[in-house]
Order: C-alpha cells, then sequence, then structure tokens
C-alpha cells in the first residue's frame, strides 16, 4: 500500500462514524477498566487488539459491491465525462468509498475538478475529493473519496467524473481503469472491490 493510500485511509477513517466511535469507547473503557478486574481487561484488550486489524485493512469481497463505467465520446480539445456507479448485492451498502482512475496521457488528462458528486451519493450527503496520485509520461493516476456522515450509499451514480481530450489529439479509442477501489462500512470494515474500466471515443 503506497504512502498516499495510507494517509487517505487514516483522513477517511477520521471523518468517518465519530458518533460510533464515541459509542465504542465507553464500552471499551467499561471492558478494560480497573473495575472489570486485572483479568477481564486483560482478556478485553486481546481480543481488542486482535479484531483491530479486521477493521483496519481491506478484506476480501465479504459483500457484493461493484463500480460500472459510463463509456465517453467527444471532439479534440473537449471535455468528456464518465459516469461511476455502484452496484451492490446483498442487502448492505457503504457509507464511503475509494478508488484510483488511471487515464493515457497526453491524449486525456484531469481538469482541476477531477470528479463531482453522483445523485446517488448526493442523496446520502456525500462529498468527493481527488488528487493526483502520480504523472508519467504514457499515464496519470488520481485518487478520489467519497465520504461524509454515515448515511449508506444506495445503487446509482456515485461520482462523475471529467476529463479532457487534448486538442492534437488523433481520432482514437482509449481506455481508462478505476482500480484500487475500497467500500467502507458503518462498522468500518473495507472490503476491496474489483477493477472497471471503459473507453473514451476521441473524435475530430
Amino acid at each position: 500500500m503506497s504512502k498516499v493510500h495510507i494517509r487517505l485511509n487514516l483522513k477517511l477513517l477520521s471523518r468517518l462514524h465519530s458518533g460510533l466511535r464515541s459509542n465504542l469507547k465507553p464500552n471499551l473503557l467499561l471492558r478494560t477498566g480497573a473495575s472489570a478486574g486485572p483479568r477481564k481487561g486483560h482478556l478485553a484488550a486481546c481480543v481488542f487488539w486482535w479484531i483491530v486489524p479486521f477493521l483496519w485493512f481491506p478484506q476480501p469481497a465479504l459483500f457484493s459491491q461493484s463500480l460500472h463505467l459510463s463509456p465517453a465520446s467527444g471532439p479534440r480539445g473537449e471535455t468528456v465525462a464518465i459516469e461511476i456507479s455502484l452496484e451492490s448485492n446483498g442487502g448492505k451498502e457503504p457509507t464511503a468509498l475509494q478508488w484510483d482512475t488511471t487515464i493515457p496521457q497526453p491524449l486525456l488528462t484531469f481538469p482541476k475538478e477531477v470528479a463531482s458528486v453522483g445523485q446517488a451519493a448526493q442523496a446520502a450527503g456525500k462529498s468527493v475529493s481527488c488528487a493526483i496520485k502520480t504523472k508519467t509520461g504514457v499515464v496519470q493516476t488520481a485518487v478520489c473519496i467519497l465520504y461524509g456522515g454515515q448515511e449508506v450509499i444506495r445503487n446509482g451514480v456515485v461520482a462523475v467524473l471529467q476529463l479532457r481530450v487534448d486538442p492534437k489529439a488523433k481520432p482514437r479509442r482509449c481506455r481508462l481503469t478505476v482500480d484500487h477501489g475500497l467500500a467502507v462500512y458503518k462498522d468500518l470494515t473495507q472490503v476491496s472491490l474489483d477493477a472497471a474500466e471503459t473507453s473514451v471515443n476521441v473524435r475530430r
């Protein structure tokens, strides 16, 4: 996991579910405090530190969630939009999302505002924040987090990517990918999401 991912995950977790953490704290103090006695306190502490790694690090796909990307088409020098949609099965929706978007450059570039909040995320009171993660001569990657409050995110469009087409680009079809996706739940469990891809058709 890169430093960028670690930094973003810490920031994400610090913003999520302050109410949940405040509810957990008295319980942990009750179980590990002096009134519980040395044995009970020690046992509770051991259980707590065994559970923390499970909550902190991404888990396999315990629940079925996936991201889907719409295709896009646009002329040279213009901006195209790609919708990122969430599909959750199994009756458990996430409260926050994180993903990387990788595009070919200089054919495509990220504008100042990489993404905007989609309708499904807006209905849940979420915000989106993106930053450029890496940039080479052939690809550019931006990382985004969708966060805010404890409301779950329902199925639908969660974000809209904005991409600028190079004015000198030749007509062609190119691919972009969304990977390193994470879904975060109310209990702070993180589940990895499969990669998704789509195409952008560059016209004259």
